[in-house]
């Protein structure tokens, strides 16, 4: 009995060696400089990239403008054109600006204060919107501002669909009250500032009723039929320019000329210029054809009258505290509302401040609204820098099937190479085992005591020095085997030879009872 034991110990042994230089395990490096697949941490660059935000402006009318980066921010294009520094006198305005910016930052919350200060480059947590709710399309127009400024889509941050709310308004002619006119502009800039096409039907509806109640004079009022005013007027040209209208268009040249007639000689702007009530020069006119010269890609310079420009007086109007009034004090009736606008303005921006990218899919919705053709298949990629929450929560859970698959492979890997690790320690300690009989109960208790010991040992010291997502493989004992054929059979046959020749000379009794001794 024990002359077969010793017998199948000794092919044991001999076919565990034999393992270890033909069965292939997987590397494992500590240097490795990647751990995940190429595949995956391209993607997850991309995830990160957008995440993080920021990325290239596109200007209108050919100035520049510079997106600023939020907290969760994706990469947008810029409403605004122009110098950041758009000052005839050639001053810096910066320090006015970051006055303007810390007088901001102590008001209350509102989508005005968030507009500006996202302008201006600040963090702004517009969360605060998500919960709004309008009975009217121009009540959503500066809330989906706000949300865009920040970098975000309006179908989906807030509790409901923005767009698809504000053109619940639409008819077949224009958006909003049939009566008023400043609804269709706002309309134009929120929408374009969501990413719908300018050849969307609801947009294309809101141009033709705008240019339809354009007055003789060149201006626009706040409602169809009345008297143009210099706020509306320039809302209007930027709405036009902002879905493509030329600058040399009739249109928006007589709207040009009837600014530069309602110009005072102080530089700035009135309201309406032929008011009886007034018409002085106050900041929110100020600002919004500055922001509308912005559009236009023109210098504010050249639109000095008396060698005043629109900045000169609107930078006039500031406080000490920062804020900007809408008249000069003493006045009746006076506030700081501009300073919104204002920051707008002397930053070279206009309306919209940043507009997002659409996912192929919703841009294919729009084009079918617009048109109604067949248009072509699009494929649901992501276009631009827009990554939707569902495409992001798609590859993390990816990445996290394939952390758990690197932890088995790690895990097999492991117990491979502690048993390798075994089968090194064992002529080690086999010179040092005494040459003595020990009953048959005692060996199978040391022998089992000591090869668990050993392989704990081993495990802990082999899990101690493997990287947490290494990129490992390990066969199998089995299936090392079964892929090896006739080698594996030639393996089989030599162990069992070779394990009755060193019992045959004396050597495995020997050398069991010392390892059992150990």
């Amino acid at each position: 009995m024990k002359k077969k034991s010793n017998i199948v110990l000794g092919s044991f042994l001999v076919l565990l060696l034999s393992f270890m230089l033909v069965a292939p395990t997987g590397a494992l490096s500590k240097d490795s400089k990647d751990d995940l697949p190429q595949e995956k941490q391209e993607k997850g660059e991309k995830i990160v990239q957008e995440e993080q935000g920021g990325g290239d402006t596109n200007s209108d009318g050919g100035g520049t403008g510079d997106g600023a980066g939020t907290e969760e921010g994706e990469g947008g294009n810029s409403g605004g054109s122009g110098s950041s520094e758009n000052d005839s006198t050639g001053a810096d305005v910066s320090e006015v600006i970051q006055k303007a910016v810390a007088y901001l930052q102590v008001q209350a919350e509102s989508s005005d204060r968030a507009i500006a200060l996202i302008a201006a480059g600040q963090t702004i947590d517009v969360s605060f919107l998500k919960s709004f709710s309008g009975d009217t399309a121009i009540a959503y127009a500066k809330p989906i501002l706000a949300i865009t400024a920040a970098g975000k889509d309006p179908r989906s941050y807030p509790v409901e669909d923005w767009v698809v709310e504000m053109k619940s308004f639409a008819d077949n002619t224009q958006i909003g009250d049939s009566s008023l006119v400043n609804d269709d502009i706002w309309a134009i800039l929120a929408l374009m500032s969501a990413g719908v096409p300018a050849s969307d039907s609801v947009i294309q509806n809101s141009k033709t009723f705008i240019l339809t109640n354009q007055n003789a004079d060149g201006g626009w009022a706040w409602n169809a039929g009345g008297d143009s005013d210099t706020n509306d007027t320039a809302g209007a040209m930027m709405a036009l320019l902002e879905i493509g209208v030329s600058k040399s268009d009739t249109a928006i040249q007589n709207g040009i000329s009837y600014l530069k007639l309602a110009q005072n000689d102080d530089g700035g702007f009135p309201y309406d210029p032929k008011s009886p009530f007034g018409t002085g020069s106050d900041g929110n006119s100020d600002a919004w054809i500055i922001m509308a010269i912005n559009k236009l890609g023109e210098n504010v310079s050249s639109w000095a009258k008396s060698g005043r420009s629109p900045i000169d007086h609107l930078l006039s109007l500031q406080d000490e505290d920062g804020g900007f009034w809408w008249m000069a004090p003493p006045a009746e009736f006076n506030n700081k509302g501009p300073t919104t606008d204002a920051v707008i303005a002397l930053l070279g921006k206009s309306f919209p401040v940043r507009s997002i990218s659409l996912s192929s899919q919703v841009a294919q919705g729009q084009a079918e609204t617009a048109g109604g053709a067949a248009s072509e298949q699009l494929s649901g990629e992501v276009v631009g820098e827009e990554v939707t929450l569902g495409q992001i929560a798609q590859e993390l859970t990816q990445i996290a099937k394939e952390v758990e698959r690197l932890q088995r492979a790690t895990y097999a890997l492991v117990t491979a190479r502690a048993m390798v690790a075994i089968q090194k320690e064992a002529p080690k300690v086999v010179e040092e085992i005494p040459d003595e009989e020990m009953d048959e109960e005692g060996e199978k208790s040391m022998l089992a005591e000591d090869q668990e010991e050993l392989q704990s040992s081993v495990f802990s010291e082999e899990s101690s020095e493997v990287p947490f997502r290494a990129e490992a493989a390990s066969t199998g004992f089995m299936e090392s085997l079964r892929g090896n054929g006739w080698l594996t059979a030639g393996v089989l046959v030599s162990s069992v030879i070779v394990g009755f020749g060193l019992y045959r000379f004396g050597f495995i009794p020997r050398a069991k009872r010392r390892l059992l001794r150990k």
